[in-house]
């Protein structure tokens, strides 16, 4: 089963068997939503963020409550997974959570807009945001932060995006981010990578690529994923590292030129190597990762 929040109808869900979409959409009433976090230990909750709200699900996206709402458009959550109710949202702002979502508290503010947000699994009081101008460490769980650079440009620019973060499930203080801009900046894209969590990022890969997104593989080995844009050339699309960065290949066998914009990659739950990505235009694909 999949679960893709979309603009304007909620949440629709995938099942393969039927090879088809259903909506999901009590108690959503029609509502944009961006992003999804589902429990570390009892896959029928989920909390979805978009446009002025986050909702709860208590039935695998069956029905939906809505827990907070506000000003802020939410892009992105992550759940503490060692205190499941603690919960973490970044849009304008940066969000926390530690009842479910019933009240939200502003966590300090770290500059530009945040985009992307990870726990780190092994301490959860180690956070990650990433926003235009590079990465905010918090080592005590949203408090208070830090912020680094990802390249030597640390300065935010106006089309300087930012691609996501991912973290090593073999290496757990291996992180990985991306960036994507245009410009004189369009020299620093790519994928990066640090040792020290957060500190120090060193390049790690596809130089001057649009990398919009990044995730592990759950099959074997785990490997990095990337999807990059090409602004339609369809020269983009999903590639995939086995050494961690040093070297990159194209996973794009079935993914049509013009769906090679990736917006969104993620990975399986069950550990299959099941890849799904979602292009710029809204089209879903999936792909077996194999070795």
């Amino acid at each position: 089963m999949v679960l893709a929040g979309t603009y304007g109808t909620g949440v629709a869900k995938y099942e393969a068997s039927g090879d088809i979409w259903e909506p999901m959409n009590r108690g959503l009433k029609g509502a944009n939503i961006k992003d999804a976090s589902t429990h570390p230990t009892n896959p029928e909750i989920i909390y979805a963020g978009g446009e002025g709200l986050i909702v709860k699900s208590v039935d695998s996206g069956r029905t939906w409550q809505q827990v907070w709402g506000g000003y802020d458009s939410i892009e992105a959550m992550a759940i503490n997974p060692h205190s499941p109710d603690t919960i973490f949202a970044v849009g304008f702002e940066s969000w926390k959570s530690t009842d479910g979502g019933l009240s939200c508290n502003q966590m300090a503010s770290q500059a530009g807009f945040p985009k992307h947000i990870l726990v780190f699994e092994k301490n959860p009081q180690f956070v990650y945001v990433q926003y235009a101008s590079g990465v905010g460490r918090s080592i005590d769980g949203g408090e208070t932060w830090s912020e680094y650079g990802m390249s030597t440009f640390s300065i935010m620019m106006p089309y300087d995006l930012c691609g996501g973060l991912a973290m090593d499930p073999k290496h757990p203080y291996r992180l990985y981010g991306a960036r994507y801009g245009v410009g004189m900046m369009k020299s620093k894209n790519g994928a990066y990578m640090t040792l020290d969590l957060g500190e120090n990022w060193t390049f790690a890969g596809l130089s001057k690529r649009d990398v919009s997104c990044l995730t592990f593989s759950t099959g074997y080995p785990k490997a990095l994923c990337a999807g990059t844009y090409s602004d339609g050339r369809g020269t983009g699309g999903v590639f995939r590292s086995t050494d961690g960065g040093s070297t990159w290949s194209e996973l794009n066998d079935g993914l049509p030129p013009q769906h090679r914009d990736i917006w969104r990659l993620t990975s399986d739950r069950a550990g299959l190597g099941i890849l799904l990505a979602v292009s710029f235009k809204g089209r879903l694909f999936a792909a077996q990762d194999l070795p």
